[in-house]
């Protein structure tokens, strides 16, 4: 409802009003993704297109910042939990970039006539593996923790429990169909450096 339903409606009342600029955030790493999140995220996309078709797309692999759905998840975990689990072995790879940088690449992405119409990714400059992330978090919080592998199988099983108990899921079987994919930048696109941004380290906003 609100990937394809919202950003279709969004889209509609922008082209009513004769809005000049329309920016449509999607995500990194969806193009080829059976989850039901990368589904109806490539639907928001033509949704956004087909009403505005001058709409700038952002794509942006992992969101890093207060408040985040990454460490803002796990930090919260590691406190009580003595393990943290690693789907897949962690091998997933993100491209985290800064939230401050993806407020820059909306307004720069605002105020540039040539984006019209084009597609970004918005990624950081450095690629972490979802083990790596867990691990600079550790470190940052100066936390010991085990990373326990946890099979695919088995984690779409704790997926479909979590989604059952009446608190937010600590994790849903379609966060796990996501993490069979990367959420990097192929440079397939045009990306932050083309919206004039040069991208920081994610160190820079990390402060547990």
């Amino acid at each position: 409802a609100i990937n394809i339903t919202g950003a279709r409606a969004v889209a509609e009342q922008a082209s009513r009003a004769q809005v000049k600029r329309l920016i449509h955030i999607s995500a990194l790493g969806i193009e080829q993704v059976d989850a039901r999140y990368a589904v109806t995220k490539r639907a928001g996309e033509v949704a956004v297109r087909t009403v505005f078709p001058q709409a700038t797309i952002l794509r942006p692999s992992l969101i890093i910042g207060e408040g985040d759905g990454f460490f803002g998840r796990f930090l919260p975990m590691s406190k009580y939990s003595p393990f943290l689990p690693l789907i897949d072995h962690g091998r997933t790879l993100f491209q985290p970039v800064l939230a401050s940088d993806v407020a820059d690449a909306i307004f720069n992405a605002m105020t540039t006539d040539a984006s019209a119409g084009c597609t970004y990714a918005i990624a950081g400059p450095q690629v972490f593996s979802f083990k790596a992330l867990l691990e600079l978090m550790l470190r940052v919080a100066g936390r010991k923790r085990l990373l326990l592998y946890v099979p695919t199988t088995i984690a779409r099983c704790l997926g479909a429990v979590c989604e059952r108990l009446p608190m937010v899921p600590v994790i849903t079987r379609d966060q796990v169909r996501m993490l069979a994919c990367n959420s990097i930048d192929d440079g397939t696109l045009p990306g932050l450096k083309d919206l004039g941004i040069t991208p920081r380290s994610i160190g820079d906003g990390l402060n547990f």
